[in-house]
């Protein structure tokens, strides 16, 4: 953001009427854009969740794969620590960044870091085992 503000406050210094005024325009629009991208977000994870985008010429095994496939990360997740699965869902399903997930459990973002990529290890290892079997 303020990257953003340098480079238009140096651009259009005699366009600015004064700078509170500038600050609140600038900043409505980056909570319009902010919610324009949660908006998408929310929009695609329901796309996701409601297989309104899968092709309806799938076959039963390409169906049953995808079953599958949906419990395997289910139940890897079902097996992780509440804390992790915690920081999961936030971080993966809410859409929250690591700062914000820290703030919001009273940890450190580094500690946020590593139950992530703890996380996403057993997914990567449960889901690798499963490609390999079939």
């Amino acid at each position: 953001l303020l990257r953003y503000l340098k480079k238009i406050f140096y651009n259009s210094v005699a366009e600015l009427r004064s700078m509170k005024s500038y600050l609140y325009i600038a900043v409505r629009n980056q909570s319009f854009q902010y919610c324009e991208h949660q908006e998408v977000r929310n929009k695609y994870r329901e796309f996701v969740l409601s297989r309104k985008g899968r092709t309806q010429d799938s076959n039963p095994q390409e169906e049953m794969e995808y079953q599958e496939l949906r419990h395997l990360i289910d139940a890897t997740l079902a097996r992780m620590p509440e804390r992790r699965l915690r920081i999961f869902r936030m971080h993966r399903m809410e859409g929250k960044k690591y700062a914000e997930i820290a703030s919001q459990l009273s940890l450190s973002v580094k500690t946020v870091e590593a139950e992530m990529t703890k996380a996403l290890k057993a997914l990567k290892k449960e889901i690798e085992n499963y490609i390999i079997r079939t």
